[in-house]
């Protein structure tokens, strides 16, 4: 058997819940096109995810699930001193882990780390910046109840609907490094928190969750000479990083400007 690196052309997995064409460059999730998941809140495409229907009002359990134990915030402060926030958010997700083994993993499960985890990411943010806690609001959907804690302050409707259409835009992608590595985990049997934790280890990496870091520096490159010329210095000097988005932009290097 031949030997590829990083898994390249290999399928490794099946999966329902979406389905990826590089080359005609769509994402769909389950049977509705990326375009049409964008009509929708957070919310409504992660139950769609989950269950396979569609919804038309906010997930009361995911509401619900935004408190998180004063306990875990007391921790965070600790940890705020030492550690960078992805390293706060993995420390955080194990730190919650009860000991409650389930499996198969029910979507229960899901909806409480997906409601709870913002309240931990944003006061962690707010902890390295020496600012108080903020506990959630239940009366705003999930993308403007994390810009509240955040900011502390009644978040601007064009930056949640900004933020809102990343977040489905992003919520599944098949097979990433953080997927792959929660999926190898989960399917020992062990726990959800421990799946989340390796998960949350893989994205902290400069080369999957920090790579939109890498993102607004190609873009400020780009407005002051082109694309060609960026992803041709980014070829020579080897930058892995930079792979997919080579992929993503060959096909627009040719196009000319309207």
């Amino acid at each position: 058997m031949d030997y590829q690196p990083g898994l390249k052309g290999i399928t490794a997995v099946e999966t329902k819940i979406s389905e990826i064409d590089g080359e005609e460059g769509t994402l769909r999730y389950r049977t509705r096109e990326l375009s049409d998941c964008m009509k929708d809140s957070f919310e409504e495409v992660a139950h769609f995810i989950w269950n396979g229907v569609d919804q038309t009002r906010t997930t009361g359990q995911m509401v619900q699930s935004r408190s998180v134990d004063p306990t875990y915030l007391n921790l965070l402060k600790d940890l705020s001193e030492k550690q960078s926030i992805p390293t706060m958010m993995r420390s955080a997700m194990s730190f919650m882990d009860q000991s409650v083994d389930e499996w198969p993993v029910s979507i229960d499960t899901a909806i409480k780390l997906t409601g709870g985890m913002p309240t931990i990411a944003a006061n962690a943010y707010r902890m390295t910046k020496g600012r108080s806690v903020v506990q959630p609001r239940e009366d705003l959907n999930h993308a403007a109840n994390f810009l509240y804690m955040i900011h502390g302050k009644e978040p601007n409707p064009a930056h949640v609907r900004a933020l809102e259409a990343y977040m489905v835009a992003t919520m599944e992608h098949g097979l990433n490094a953080s997927t792959f590595a929660a999926r190898v985990v989960i399917s020992t049997m062990s726990d959800a928190h421990s799946a989340a934790t390796a998960a949350i280890g893989a994205l902290k990496g400069p080369l999957h969750g920090g790579a939109p870091s890498g993102v607004i520096e190609y873009l400020d490159e780009v407005q002051q000479t082109s694309v060609k010329d960026v992803v041709d210095r980014k070829v020579q000097a080897g930058v892995k990083s930079w792979d997919l988005v080579i992929e993503s932009t060959k096909r627009l290097i040719h196009v000319p400007k309207l």
